[in-house]
């Protein structure tokens, strides 16, 4: 789980809340290509991210999906659909047969 964003002061900002709520994290600087800003990113990994979403949370369905179903398989396969995260969520679908070769 991560935030981005091209304000370093937020980013900081950021990386020092979570430090003093003691979640383990990593703030990273990326750089842009063709003029664009760099980029900053605080990455929260597990099991910290179950605090983070206590603590922060989010409003948004595509992350509370991939999220829950993370916190239950312990991944969420990539480029999945709103419909297939609810499939998973549902019991419907096996998030291992999104992948090549596995059935």
């Amino acid at each position: 789980m991560h935030i981005c964003s091209t304000s370093k002061i937020l980013i900081q900002e950021t990386s020092e809340i979570l430090r003093g709520f003691g979640s383990k994290h990593y703030f990273r600087r990326y750089k842009k290509k063709d003029g664009e800003k760099d980029g900053y990113k605080v990455e929260v990994y597990r099991p910290h991210d179950a605090q983070f979403m206590a603590l922060i949370g989010s409003r948004n369905p595509k992350h509370l999906d991939k999220f829950e179903i993370g916190q239950k398989f312990g991944f969420c396969p990539p480029k999945t659909t709103s419909k297939q995260r609810r499939d998973i969520l549902k019991g419907l679908l096996n998030p291992h047969s999104l992948y090549a070769g596995v059935g």
